[in-house]
C-alpha cells in the first residue's frame, strides 16, 4: 500500500468537522415570507404605513424562518401552530377565530399542528401612524354597533356591525386599515363629501384619519374589523 494512500484518509479524519458557517445559516432567515412561501401567503394591502397580509397554513403546513414586524394578528379561524423562534423552544398557540393579539418584531417561524387550516391576517407596521394620539372612538359613541378586539399601546382592533339601513353618528379615527367580514355596500361621509363605495368579503382597504361616519346602504347585515397601528 502506497504511503499516500495510507496518510491520505488520516489526514481527512484529522480536519474539524465543518458545520454551516454563520454566513449560511443567515441565508435561510427569509427577509420576505410572502416570496419564500407564496402558497400560504398572499400580500392584501401594501402602502408607507402598513403591510397587510393572508396566511391560510394547511394541517403540518410551515413558514420558515423569517423576518416579522411589529404586528397585530387577527384570526379568521380556530387554529392551533407552534411559534418558533431560532433559539427558543416551539410555544403553543391556541388561538380562536375573531381574536386578536400582539407581536413585536422579530424572526420566526409557524408550524401548523392542528388538523384544520390555520386562516388569519397580520397588520405589520412599516411607520408610525401619520396620526398620532388619535384613535377611534366609536366604541365610546356607539357600543351597540361596535366592539374592542383588541387594544394596546401599539394597536387598536375593533369589529363593526351595522343592520341595513343603519348609520354611525360621526366619531374620530386614526389611520386604518378596514377588514370587510360580509359584503358590504356603504355611504362614506367625511369633511371631504360622501361617497358610496362597495366591498367583497375579504377586501381591505385604507383610509386616512380624521372625523367620518358609516351608514349600510345595502340589504343586509355589514360586519368589518377595524385595525388602527400607532
Amino acid at each position: 500500500m502506497s504511503l499516500v494512500k495510507v496518510v491520505l484518509p488520516i489526514l481527512l479524519l484529522s480536519l474539524p468537522a465543518c458545520g454551516p458557517t454563520e454566513e449560511t445559516a443567515a441565508a435561510r432567515i427569509h427577509d420576505d415570507i410572502a416570496i419564500a412561501s407564496p402558497d400560504l401567503v398572499k400580500v392584501l394591502l401594501d402602502n408607507d404605513h402598513l403591510t397587510v397580509t393572508r396566511f391560510t397554513i394547511p394541517p403540518q403546513g410551515e413558514l420558515p424562518l423569517h423576518k416579522g414586524q411589529d404586528r397585530v394578528v387577527y384570526s379568521l379561524s380556530d387554529y392551533r401552530v407552534h411559534y418558533i423562534t431560532p433559539n427558543g423552544d416551539p410555544v403553543l398557540n391556541d388561538l380562536k377565530k375573531g381574536t386578536a393579539h400582539w407581536h413585536s418584531a422579530g424572526v420566526h417561524a409557524v408550524r401548523n399542528v392542528a388538523a384544520t387550516t390555520a386562516d388569519y391576517l397580520t397588520v405589520a407596521r412599516k411607520a408610525f401612524n401619520p396620526t398620532p394620539g388619535v384613535t377611534s372612538d366609536l366604541v365610546e359613541q356607539a357600543p351597540n354597533q361596535a366592539k374592542v378586539v383588541f387594544e394596546n399601546e401599539s394597536a387598536k382592533v375593533i369589529e363593526v356591525t351595522l343592520e341595513p339601513g343603519e348609520r354611525q353618528r360621526p366619531h374620530q379615527a386614526a389611520a386604518r386599515v378596514v377588514y370587510s367580514i360580509t359584503p358590504a355596500k356603504l355611504k362614506y361621509t367625511d369633511p371631504s363629501g360622501t361617497a358610496e363605495t362597495e366591498h367583497a368579503a375579504g377586501e381591505v382597504h385604507y383610509h386616512a384619519g380624521g372625523e367620518h361616519r358609516v351608514q349600510n346602504v345595502g340589504s343586509g347585515q355589514v360586519r368589518y374589523v377595524v385595525f388602527e397601528v400607532m
